[in-house]
């Protein structure tokens, strides 16, 4: 088991990269909180990113970091992110377009 120290670094690496890398999460927000005017949007994005987070935290620990660095993984996440993005940034610029 990992000691307190290491799992602090690791968990706060991991949600930092969620923090500082712009991605879907980001637009999302963005365009939730522009479209409806929520301010529940950003905190409830957040919430579901301490979800995935903890889901990823959770893999590490039980050792299944092979998977996670296996390029078939990878190239799966980065295909959907970056979908993922292309379909937000769509969707930001149809809404804009019709305010």
């Amino acid at each position: 088991m990992l000691d307190l120290l290491t799992q602090l670094t690791l968990g706060f690496t991991i949600a930092l990269t969620g923090a500082l890398i712009p991605g879907p999460l980001s637009i999302f927000v963005v365009t939730t909180v522009v479209k409806s005017g929520s301010k529940e949007a950003g905190f409830l994005a957040g919430l579901g990113h301490c979800l995935v987070e903890v889901v990823i935290i959770g893999v590490i620990v039980l050792g299944l970091t092979t998977v996670l660095a296996s390029p078939q993984f990878q190239l799966v996440v980065n295909l959907v992110g970056g979908g993922a993005l292309i379909v937000f940034g769509a969707l930001s610029l149809r809404v804009g377009k019709k305010e």
